[in-house]
């Protein structure tokens, strides 16, 4: 024959030590491509020429973390005026971005 346990209340239910936080992603908004951790060219030549081959290189899949590099090598720029040759560039990116969302 079995024996029959007493059911403990739940406001009965064993403390244990508090669990340490569990290591979490970092927030979507804040995720940086490895490859973008590489050096930001010095000479307005150079980011222009990165921006590009990062327009021309793009896939659905990388078009997030594409723009995202793309946006801090605009942001290196020195002045409005250099910003200006990137501008074809940036909105082509930010339309294949709209594209590959569809």
């Amino acid at each position: 024959m079995a024996v029959k346990r007493p059911r403990r209340p739940a406001t009965d239910a064993p403390k244990t030590a508090p669990r340490p936080p569990k290591a979490t992603a970092a927030p979507s908004g804040s995720f940086v491509p490895l490859r973008s951790l590489r050096p930001i060219p010095q000479s307005v030549d150079a980011i222009l020429a990165e921006i590009r081959r990062i327009y021309f290189e793009t896939t659905a899949t990388s078009i997030d973390a594409d723009l995202q590099h793309a946006v801090a090598l605009l942001k290196a720029l020195p002045d409005e005026d250099t910003r200006e040759r990137a501008t074809v560039y940036m909105e082509g990116l930010a339309e294949m971005r709209k594209e590959f969302k569809r």
